[in-house]
């Protein structure tokens, strides 16, 4: 009987908790075709590696010109580098928020990626606005990527003999 008592309590102390979690962010309406473009755009990042030369030309369409593009790929891959991974396939993406701007919706989006070494998921976090002009809808490439840090070099041992 107090096994019970303990399982419904956890699970009634669980529940709020694993929902509060999992929210799903609100998207005005206004931003309906901006949402269908930011899936597309996620849907084509989980298939391809963001650093190869390929996922640039297949997303190209996302920004104004090719600049643009190498702007946003290199804050992303900023971010990823910041987390230690090196690869840049995402697993999955959440939209934690979003606003409207003058001609513009701004998502806020939480991307999962999985790491292989050590195995694990880690989060980046990116703002993406998307800017309607001539009923086409662009991305707005970040305007700092970030600073770049010294690599550590590893130097082999020195074996004498």
């Amino acid at each position: 009987m107090r096994f019970i008592k303990i399982t419904i309590f956890s699970i009634l102390i669980l529940i709020p908790i694993y929902c509060s979690s999992h929210k799903i962010a609100y998207v005005p309406q206004e931003c309906s075709e901006e949402l269908s473009a930011l899936n597309e755009l996620m849907n084509t990042l989980s298939r391809y590696d963001i650093r190869d030369v390929r996922t640039k030309d297949l997303i190209t369409k996302f920004f104004k010109d090719t600049e643009q593009a190498e702007i946003f790929i290199s804050s992303v891959i900023y971010k990823i580098r910041e987390q230690e991974a090196f690869y840049g396939t995402f697993e999955s993406f959440r939209i934690l928020s979003s606003k409207i701007a003058e001609n513009a919706c701004e998502f806020e989006v939480e991307i999962k990626l999985r790491r292989k070494y050590p195995v694990e998921d880690i989060r980046i976090y990116n703002n993406i606005v998307f800017v309607k002009e001539n009923g086409s809808y662009y991305i707005q490439p970040p305007q700092y990527i970030g600073e770049i840090k010294e690599r550590k070099q590893i130097t082999p041992p020195q074996i004498s003999y």
